[in-house]
């Protein structure tokens, strides 16, 4: 007898993120739900009728912190054989680095973006088994069976060339996260690029806004954030490694309520775009 499909809960807010998850997954034997912040997982947690066998969790959202799952012991109590997998470019809580807070948590792995499709797949296979510590090939960087894996861009390669969007970075972005699949890359790129374009106009316009605004909202510093914390993640998986730093630095500047800086920053982007995919 065949056994049923898995099912996994992802919840992402980028919908390019949910977009590669989903591409990955494709030919896998699992259902997925995706939710886009918070109050959808809240919906659809309240709805369902049995626990999913995994959670892929970001943890930054436009409505919060993707901790306020993890914390919520009610959850817990509910689901005590789900296993949840963190899926963020930013590890900002400190219980991050310890392995026994993070198994109490119900935490078996984390992916830190942008991640290939091998160690995506190799990651949720196993949690949906229930086996996220015996996955292999992932540098264990905690003990006691939470597996982390090294992000697999740490810093601008050598070998690509100074312009984003060139053949050498594109081949790059391929092997590094499509594993040498040049369609899925190029489907990535066509889905993602418009995105890119509007949340660079959203962002370059809450730049201004914060930088003629001796009192601007914590909630817009903290959507700025949001906002350059997702594109740096696409934008290396676009092949646009320079950018993705660019947008590393808006999102720091916005960390830190550096209008001047965040300007500066959305001012290199914009310029970058010009050799971003044509909007749709």
């Amino acid at each position: 007898m065949t056994p049923p499909p898995k099912t996994l809960l992802l919840v992402e807010d980028d919908a390019a993120v949910r977009q590669f998850v989903a591409m990955a997954l494709e030919d896998e034997p699992m259902r997925l739900q995706a939710c886009a912040s918070l109050a959808s997982a809240r919906a659809w947690i309240e709805a369902a009728a049995h626990a999913p066998d995994a959670v892929l969790l970001d943890l930054m959202l436009p409505d919060g912190s993707g901790v306020q799952l993890l914390d919520d012991a009610a959850l817990r109590a509910r689901w005590p054989a789900t296993a949840w997998v963190l899926f963020s470019a930013g590890r900002a809580a400190e219980w991050l680095n310890d392995a026994a807070a993070m198994r109490r948590r119900g935490v078996v792995a984390v992916l830190e973006k942008p991640v290939s499709l091998s160690r995506l797949l190799q990651v949720v296979r196993a949690a949906c088994a229930s086996a996220a510590p015996a996955v292999a090939g992932l540098p264990v960087k905690a003990s006691g069976g939470v597996v982390v894996n090294a992000p697999p861009d740490a810093g601008i390669p050598d070998s690509v060339d100074d312009l984003d969007g060139s053949d050498a970075a594109a081949a790059d972005a391929v092997a590094r996260y499509f594993e040498g699949q040049a369609p899925l890359f190029e489907q990535m790129r066509a889905f993602s690029g418009p995105l890119m374009r509007r949340e660079l106009a959203e962002l370059s316009a809450l730049a201004m806004a914060l930088s003629g605004s001796p009192l601007a909202k914590a909630d817009d510093w903290a959507e700025a954030r949001r906002l350059a914390h997702s594109m740096k993640t696409v934008l290396a998986m676009m092949g646009f490694p320079t950018a993705s730093q660019e947008a590393r630095q808006a999102e720091l500047c916005a960390e830190l309520q550096r209008a001047a800086g965040l300007v500066d920053a959305c001012s290199a982007l914009t310029k970058a775009a010009g050799r971003w995919p044509p909007a749709a």
